[in-house]
């Protein structure tokens, strides 16, 4: 098991560890589909932990040897995002599970967002154009020095 913690919250260590193994028996489920959502508070803190799903034979040999899990790029990216001066819930921890040397499993928490869940809802409408996102971009972006750079980025999804 490979467990990279931001060092801000080295004092969550001890419940990193165990959540693997009583992630299915504790926390308040908040979402579940493809990957599951749960809200944990611990020690006077509010996390969110995202399992991802477990991916298919093929796409373990890929996540092991060649593409970084999803766990560890949204650790990665929200370290960046943040970097660059945009609002984004803290990332805490990231884990990796693997069987006979393939990743099987991946979790990746966070700090708890209170809009999260209405975030969620707005974009599960299905929305046909990235209009929105340009919004969000736009009105995060004002007076900080990112903007041109991020949203040239968002148009050409």
């Amino acid at each position: 098991m490979k467990v990279v913690i931001n060092p801000k919250y080295n004092f969550l260590t001890d419940f990193i560890y165990h959540l693997p193994g009583c992630f299915f028996k504790d926390g308040e489920t908040i979402y579940q589909g493809r990957n599951i959502l749960k809200k944990y508070d611990i020690q006077g803190y509010r996390l969110i932990v995202k399992r991802f799903k477990r991916p298919n034979i093929i796409n373990q040999i890929v996540y092991s040897f060649f593409r970084r899990s999803k766990a560890r790029r949204s650790f990665d990216y929200s370290l960046e995002v943040q970097k660059r001066g945009f609002g984004v819930a803290d990332p805490i921890a990231y884990i990796e599970i693997k069987h006979g040397g393939l990743l099987t499993d991946s979790y990746y928490i966070s700090l708890y967002m209170e809009r999260m869940e209405e975030l969620r809802e707005y974009m599960e409408q299905k929305i046909e154009s990235s209009d929105w996102l340009l919004h969000v971009l736009r009105h995060n972006c004002i007076r900080r020095k990112y903007c041109m750079s991020i949203i040239p980025l968002a148009i050409s999804w």
